[in-house]
């Protein structure tokens, strides 16, 4: 019995060792990547899981031959903290998981992101912009979008330039609205933008029209929309919209929502958000949105970009190192050097943000964003 038992050791054992020598020698091994935020948001408001999935079809036709193996995992969190906390402690927990893309929401994925760092697990931010993300000094958590400070900047720029010099700022109470219309505030300042009024939120119309009056009294001649299309930006702009047909409205990133024609008709027509979406003029981006035409017969949005970059750059830097640890992957992504996203050329800095990253602005025109040349 003892001989069998010992037997049965050795050979489970040399099967081990045959098969730890030939991943190392053949195949990285597979790498799993957790993509977490509201499902409803991920897959029907935006192209981020189709772009996504692209990035997986590519992944397979480039890397399995070389024995890298790319799985997704979907976890809806549906924008609930308690449901995006308890996803983050089950991804923390999954030693398969290599990487978490995601969350879509502040009030997750600040919390969230020290859960990931603590536990040695590769996480990028791609929506969220909060400058908090990356202010910790984290060594796993990686930012692959602008910042509330760049995006809030890009949006001063743009409102100098087109002398909209008394503004009023219509912002969600959040993390994400709080800091970007601060961010834009502090830009605005300091190119002599005078922001004259704030407001959150109306309860009735009376408040609006109230509201309205005074920004008439005031002068004021551009209304920046530091809010979200999922949170009811659209209610507020339409109403806006009844009211006063002229004063120009300019909105920050996640205004950057193909159905917001959809929802707003004419109401949007001339709105002005940034975008990290570039007319598609390298290669690398002229092949990826034909393929999702042709798959999806739509155009993709700028979050299809983020889903396909995400994936891909956490598959290339595990390839480029011939392993699936997420601490040699988190090294790699800290050393990267001119990675060629949709994007254009990016790499990250000391803190974990994501550089290179142009912005462009974007304008409703004729029922659909266009490029503003500006």
């Amino acid at each position: 019995m003892k001989r069998t038992f010992l037997f049965i050791s050795l050979v489970i054992m040399t099967a081990l060792l045959v098969t730890s020598c030939r991943q190392a020698s053949t195949g990285i091994g597979e790498v799993v990547i957790a993509l977490a935020g509201p499902l409803e948001l991920m897959d029907d408001s935006t192209g981020f899981l189709k772009g996504a999935q692209i990035a997986l079809e590519r992944c397979e036709k480039d890397y399995s031959s070389e024995g890298l193996s790319v799985k997704l995992q979907i976890e809806d969190d549906k924008g609930s903290f308690k449901d995006g906390l308890l996803i983050a402690r089950k991804l923390v927990e999954d030693t398969r998981v290599t990487a978490v893309v995601g969350h879509w929401n502040s009030h997750i994925t600040i919390p969230a992101a020290d859960l990931y760092n603590d536990a040695g697990k590769v996480m990028l931010s791609p929506i969220v912009s909060s400058n908090s993300i990356t202010e910790k000094g984290y060594s796993y958590v990686f930012r692959n979008t602008l910042s509330d400070s760049d995006m809030g900047k890009a949006m001063a720029e743009y409102a100098s330039k087109n002398k909209l010099d008394r503004i009023a700022v219509y912002y969600l109470d959040n993390n994400y609205g709080r800091g970007l219309a601060k961010a834009f505030q502090d830009a605005a300042s300091q190119m002599g933008i005078q922001v004259l009024d704030w407001t959150s939120g109306f309860n009735s119309q009376v408040e609006l029209e109230k509201a309205l009056e005074k920004w008439r009294v005031l002068e004021v001649n551009g209304l920046f929309v530091a809010h979200s299309m999922y949170y009811g930006a659209e209610d507020f702009i339409s109403e806006f919209r009844k009211l006063d047909k002229t004063t120009p409205i300019f909105g920050g990133d996640a205004m950057d929502v193909a159905t917001i024609t959809d929802k707003l008709g004419k109401d949007i027509e001339g709105f002005v958000v940034p975008t990290i979406m570039s007319s598609g003029s390298s290669e690398n981006a002229r092949e990826f949105i034909a393929a999702y035409k042709e798959k999806y017969n739509e155009a993709p949005d700028v979050w299809a970009l983020q889903g396909y970059d995400s994936v891909m750059l956490i598959a290339d830097m595990a390839f480029r190192i011939k392993s699936n640890n997420p601490s040699y992957i988190a090294n790699e992504l800290r050393n990267l050097k001119d990675w060629e996203a949709l994007t254009g050329k990016v790499c990250f800095d000391s803190s974990g943000n994501m550089t290179g990253l142009k912005i462009d602005y974007k304008v409703i025109k004729d029922g659909k964003f266009q490029p503003l040349n500006n």
